[in-house]
């Protein structure tokens, strides 16, 4: 360099190569140049981002398909039988039993969070409506269980069936009869024992 580029800079070419060589370069145009070239981690390109942009779309189309899926209903799903391929009836029926599973995951923790509520006291309008409800059903079903003994009463035993049960209690009382003395024999000996050694009786 000239010794006016020297003059003019105030710094020499060894001052200049040595600040670079430190990050220290103060030329700006460069360091923008370096800095529009430098990748930042947080961004991808080139191929590896095509492909993530593609993984990224399969997962959203594949979670609205199984969304859809959880929404058919088993009335859907026996309309849907002979209509549809056999692979889509197959795969409607198996996001059906998982929904099912998740549906019953996600009733058994409300329940318990609702009794704990109960049990603490905490509970909200929610929690008594559904225990009201689920009280009401309950009575339901003992009433309708109450109708179907009525309608249906147990059937009769014929004479071979009460005969060999006869037999059966017979044989297991007299099973339990044998088995008492044999149960109280040790308390009866000691008992006789005691007698034996009391002052009284040797008197």
């Amino acid at each position: 360099r000239s010794l006016w580029q020297i003059a003019s800079t105030g710094h020499s070419d060894d001052t200049i190569l040595s600040k670079r060589a430190h990050g220290q370069d103060e030329r700006p145009s460069e360091r923008a140049n370096i800095q529009t070239t430098e990748v930042s981690p947080k961004k991808k390109s080139g191929p590896k981002r095509k492909m993530d942009n593609a993984n990224e779309k399969t997962q959203r189309v594949r979670e609205k398909a199984r969304n859809w899926y959880h929404r058919i209903s088993q009335k859907g799903l026996k309309e849907a039988k002979g209509k549809v391929s056999p692979e889509t009836y197959e795969r409607l029926r198996d996001a059906g039993e998982y929904r099912n599973a998740r549906v019953r995951v996600y009733q058994k923790a409300q329940r318990k969070a609702r009794k704990e509520r109960l049990a603490t006291g905490k509970a909200n309008a929610a929690d008594l409506r559904a225990v009201a409800k689920a009280r009401e059903y309950a009575d339901l079903r003992a009433l309708k269980r109450r109708k179907k003994n009525i309608e249906q009463p147990e059937p009769l035993l014929t004479d071979s069936q009460q005969s060999a049960l006869q037999m059966d209690l017979g044989r297991a009382n007299r099973i339990a009869l044998e088995q008492i003395p044999t149960t109280f024999q040790p308390h009866k000996q000691a008992n006789k024992d005691m007698q034996k050694s009391s002052p009284d009786r040797e008197q």
